[in-house]
């Protein structure tokens, strides 16, 4: 095989620069953003940007490459004229400059979901757009194929340049004494992973679009990959799921949230297999695929309607906020594909990417986008809890003392638990601003709250509190540990010291351990919720956990105040005795499950006081010895 020249890369550099320069720069403007943080050049992104972080120009500059790249194309299929292609250009550069201004006002949270929603869209363009007009399934086949393959390939060879330059480095820092400063490797990795790894994709993009469809080119390894490997996993995924869609209508048990995942991962390979055998799917010795691809689709109708329903419960229970509007909507994207293809019987796989793109833009922006009905939701359940509780009035919120409650008169743990989480979620998500109307200036708290935009979830944590606080009622933790559904998790305040007076033994214990005692070996094992202790096969003590955990799950709402979620020691505290032993525990930490109500303690770590009855250890040693002795005769 004949090696490319020098000669003949640079002009198949110059080639791909002149195919799609505006894509190749957005790469080499990223590799230089990051390039610039990795170096923490802050008077550039101070100057340049609003976040400070140049977070934002990264963000315009990965999404200007997807969308460079489908306007290229799409001008190339004479879908944008000259005139039509620049106003595109331009429009999408406005955009981008809006992602930008409005980055510093969201979240963390919702940075990454307008960037995963964006990028989602972006690259469905991209994988479509070309292919737009009826038709020519094969040669979008044959596209996306390239696009897939150059990809990989462009990963594999950023991989192996990136390692062999670092050992490189690596070399000249150890042998010959030079001091490498360690930012050169994140300069290295951003010049290859945006600077070569686009320049290189963007070289093997196939110049001859139109001529694709005629292409007859099908990998071997690909129908091998899907047919042996992909095809079977997901068989066995819909059997999985099947089973377990057979035990809910039995035993009637609501689906389990991990169903999602189940789902999501049947549908990812299922579609995969499906896209992968396309092309040879009418050859004569392939028939069983379409049949296959038509019964995967029918196969996952009752799938989706059980996430549908596991989904639904949690909207019902919980409300809407972006992941589960996100969730929804693409398991009704997914029941809509299997409409589509498993009943339709539709081979229009252009469908695909086409609908993700709609629906990635559609719901973008708008009163119906992700953003805004997820506020409007969490803002209608907190006026729900209000009113529940009668402290709601004329549409204001108004303290326990002004809805008429009696002294003493509190609202439910649960209810405070769910306000709080409310106020947590539009606090640390859209600011205060659209809490203003509800609470109103009465209740003296719009001016304490620091601002309108969203902030961190411990901040937004501490003005939870001064809400509650002025609503006359205590904040409670919207998310304890202890109360995380089917985990239990608690954990003792270090700052506080334990007393031990009284005492004359202390040892630290944990699970499963053992420990010598004015000779008497004691074995700590924990059954259910409660830790024995045995001196052989006499149980000496049972000290009961499942208080201590009801106490500390409940101080989660009412006495944790810092952000390390620490329950105080004088509650962290058990004690138990018998005739042979009185004891004390200062857990550490104590874990466990809750299925089904009911509670299993898996692990107790923490300090024992102990007194020891050494007489009465002798007698239930005894006893036991005898008791055994009479059975054995």
């Amino acid at each position: 095989m004949r090696l490319p020249s020098i000669d003949e890369l640079l002009r198949h550099a110059s080639d791909a620069f002149r195919r799609f320069p505006y894509t190749i720069s957005a790469g080499l403007l990223s590799a230089l953003i990051v390039i610039a943080t990795v170096e923490d050049v802050d008077d550039v992104f101070g100057f340049l940007t609003r976040s400070g972080d140049g977070s934002d120009l990264l963000v315009a500059t990965t999404l200007a490459l997807p969308l460079f790249f489908a306007l290229r194309l799409a001008e190339e299929r004479g879908l944008l004229s000259g005139l039509a292609a620049g106003v595109a250009r331009v429009l999408g550069v406005a955009g981008l400059v809006a992602v930008v201004w409005q980055w510093p006002e969201w979240s963390e949270k919702l940075r990454f979901l307008h960037y995963v929603q964006l990028s989602v869209g972006l690259h469905a363009l991209a994988a479509f757009v070309p292919f737009v007009r009826a038709g020519e399934l094969n040669g979008f086949w044959q596209y996306n194929r390239a696009l897939f393959l150059r990809f990989l390939i462009g990963a594999l060879y950023s991989v192996v340049l990136f390692g062999g330059l670092a050992v490189a480095l690596v070399a000249i820092d150890n042998l010959f004494g030079l001091d490498v400063a360690e930012e050169l490797y994140g300069d290295l990795f951003a010049v290859i992973a945006f600077g070569f790894h686009t320049w290189f994709f963007t070289a093997g993009v196939p110049r001859d679009l139109e001529g694709l469809d005629t292409v007859e080119e099908y990998p071997r390894g690909l129908k091998l990959f899907s047919q042996y490997v992909l095809i079977p996993l997901v068989t066995v995924y819909l059997a999985i799921l099947l089973a377990y869609l057979a035990k809910v209508l039995i035993t009637t048990e609501w689906p389990s949230g991990w169903i999602g995942w189940l789902v999501s991962c049947v549908s990812v390979a299922g579609i995969l297999s499906i896209l992968l055998t396309h092309p040879i799917r009418h050859r004569q010795e392939n028939a069983w695929i379409v049949t296959y691809g038509r019964w995967f689709w029918l196969a996952m109708i009752p799938a989706v309607g059980m996430l549908l329903g596991a989904v639904w419960k949690r909207i019902d229970q919980y409300g809407i906020t972006e992941p589960r509007y996100f969730l929804l909507l693409l398991t009704l994207w997914l029941a809509g594909m299997a409409v589509v293809y498993g009943i339709v019987r539709s081979q229009n796989i252009k469908w695909l990417p086409a609908t993700l793109c709609v629906l990635a833009f559609v719901t973008l922006v708008g009163p119906w986008s992700a953003y805004a009905v997820s506020r409007s939701s969490q803002l209608s359940r907190l006026e729900g809890l209000l009113a529940r509780n009668g402290m709601l009035v004329d549409g204001r919120a108004v303290t326990e003392a002004q809805a008429g409650a009696t002294p003493g008169d509190t609202l439910p743990t649960e209810d405070r638990r769910e306000i709080g989480a409310t106020l947590v979620y539009l606090f640390g998500n859209h600011g205060s601003e659209p809490l203003a109307p509800l609470l109103g200036p009465e209740l003296a708290v719009t001016d304490s709250l620091g601002g309108t935009d969203p902030v961190r979830e411990r901040v937004a944590r501490d003005r939870a509190r001064e809400v509650m606080a002025a609503l006359g009622t205590a904040y409670v933790e919207p998310y304890p540990r202890g109360l995380t559904p089917g985990q239990v998790y608690l954990r003792a305040d270090p700052a506080e010291a334990a007393e031990t007076e009284g005492y004359r033994y202390v040892f630290d214990g944990s699970r499963n351990s053992e420990v010598r005692v004015a000779g008497h070996l004691l074995v700590v094992h924990i059954v259910g919720t409660a830790v024995e202790f045995r001196s052989g096969d006499a149980v000496l003590l049972t000290v009961p956990l499942d208080d201590l955990v009801e106490r500390a799950t409940e101080a989660a709402g009412t006495a944790w105040t810092g952000p390390d979620d620490f329950v105080p020691r004088d509650i962290m505290r058990v004690e138990a005795s018998s005739p042979a032993i009185e004891a004390v525990f200062l857990p550490t930490f104590v874990s466990g499950t809750r299925r089904g109500g009911e509670l299993t303690i898996d692990a107790a770590n923490g300090l024992w006081l102990m007194n020891l009855n050494e007489p009465a250890i002798e007698a239930a040693v005894d006893t036991v010895a005898a008791d055994t002795a009479v059975v054995s005769e």
